[in-house]
């Protein structure tokens, strides 16, 4: 069930990319979790009605905020960079984690993590920079996609910390819907109303909405909550951050993109932090994590 996860989040990252050339990334994100969240509320009714407090709501409006950032800044950031790229990057959030428990959940990075850490920075770095006029930058692209990742590393971080308190599925389904508000009041202010008629005209475009509501959202985030009972969180993890895989081996087959032996190279680096990371048994207790795709 995570790896099934994992390879439809790989696929909707080109999803994603075929949509955000013409229509609005903001307005793709809006329906995605809006969609998702009436059909995640419907499934999971009896079990929200019996799990529902007050604090669970505000812990689900403090992620779905953060979680909102991070789906509208990697959107937004797959305009204007590859759907590889964006999948090596995406990955930063490892880092950023890494670290932010340390304050918030009290666990201190071993010699281990920060060894991940650096390898996965490496790695993200040879990614992002690009090299034009003989010299190296990160492009508005890499950027957008970079800020996601900072947001959905407090998103996880902070999702460790509630869930300690709070029943996860709830926290889970509550905030998928108040991402899709947040996304289309921002959507509606920047862009202006949703550009319905492009959704008419554009069959294609229709089709990967309906993916990534149905399939990206609906299903994986199903097939995660089931799976992770059924495994460690080191084992779960480790088998979700494969989606970078699979982003990278479908832009090669769907959109052709190339894949350069840099970007190449950053994700052997990044994969081999993850690996360090998660597989390797640490005396500490594992992040819950839950994947960006």
């Amino acid at each position: 069930m995570l790896l099934a996860a994992a390879i439809i989040w790989g696929l909707g990252t080109i999803a994603i990319k075929d949509s955000v050339s013409d229509f609005s990334p903001l307005w793709v994100v809006a329906l995605r979790f809006l969609g998702a969240g009436v059909i995640l509320i419907a499934i999971f009714f009896k079990h929200l009605v019996r799990h529902i407090t007050k604090e669970a709501l505000i812990a689900s409006i403090f992620l779905g905020f953060f979680l909102g950032l991070c789906y509208m800044g990697n959107s937004i950031g797959l305009r204007y960079t590859t759907a590889s790229v964006s999948a090596v990057l995406s990955s930063a959030y490892t880092i950023i984690v890494v670290f932010l428990g340390w304050p918030v959940l009290h666990i201190r990075p071993s010699f281990l993590s920060i060894l991940a850490a650096l390898l996965c920075l490496g790695g993200i770095a040879l990614a992002a920079l690009s090299h034009t006029n003989n010299t190296l930058h990160i492009g508005k692209g890499e950027l957008y996609t970079l800020f996601g990742a900072l947001a959905f590393a407090v998103h996880v971080t902070y999702t460790a910390k509630f869930a300690q308190t709070q029943d996860a599925l709830t926290l889970t389904v509550i905030q998928i819907p108040i991402v899709g508000i947040f996304a289309a009041g921002v959507a509606f202010v920047l862009h202006g109303a949703l550009p319905a008629t492009m959704l008419i005209r554009d069959s294609g475009l229709l089709i990967n909405i309906i993916y990534l509501t149905l399939g990206a959202t609906v299903v994986a985030i199903t097939l995660q909550n089931i799976g992770v009972a059924h495994v460690t969180p080191s084992q779960a993890s480790l088998i979700l951050s494969t989606e970078t895989i699979f982003a990278i081996l479908f832009a090669g087959i769907i959109l052709h993109e190339a894949l350069t032996a840099r970007v190449f190279i950053g994700f052997i680096l990044v994969m081999t932090g993850l690996i360090i990371s998660e597989a390797v048994p640490h005396r500490r207790t594992h992040y819950a994590k839950y994947s960006a795709g």
